[in-house]
């Protein structure tokens, strides 16, 4: 059996009320991101209208001014094409962009963006987390009690600069 450890959503997270959960990413050159990759984990049917994701600006270490929203928003319909019966499931998705432009220098986030969504304990979206085998680890400890500080599965595909 297999296991899947990520973060659940609850509505402030993803509706853009916060930004708690969004993660710190650096490129290693100047890119251009034409689309992310991500993988989720949507449990007991979750409520929401339209998912997309969005790139921030480093403001001292925290999600700062929105830079971009993904082109395209994926609804349940979308995500469960291949079987509208299954209401809980693990799903890698794209998200496309318009051609943006990252700098390698500076940081960014990345963050799940929901409308209508209404995330609780008992059905929500969970963001899933890179651990044990993050795509990207240097210098993590991989451990369990060190889970938490684990990036989320996330890869970028775009061109340098």
């Amino acid at each position: 059996m297999w296991k899947v450890y990520g973060n659940a959503l609850m509505t402030a997270d993803i509706d853009g009320t916060t930004k708690t959960n969004a993660m710190k990413v650096k490129m290693n050159a100047d890119t251009v991101v034409r689309a992310v990759r991500t993988w989720f984990v949507f449990f007991n049917d979750p409520v929401y209208t339209e998912l997309r994701f969005r790139l921030y600006e480093d403001q001292g270490g925290a999600a700062g001014k929105l830079i971009a929203t993904s082109t395209n928003a994926l609804t349940a319909a979308t995500i469960f094409i291949d079987d509208a019966t299954n209401t809980s499931a693990m799903k890698g998705v794209y998200f496309e962009f318009a051609d943006v432009a990252l700098k390698g220098t500076n940081f960014y986030h990345v963050l799940p963006y929901a409308t209508g969504y209404t995330g609780n304990d008992s059905s929500h979206i969970s963001w899933v987390k890179g651990w044990p085998d993050n795509e990207y680890r240097a210098g993590l400890t991989l451990s369990y009690e060190e889970i938490q500080v684990s990036p989320y599965r996330f890869a970028v595909i775009g061109a340098d600069l």
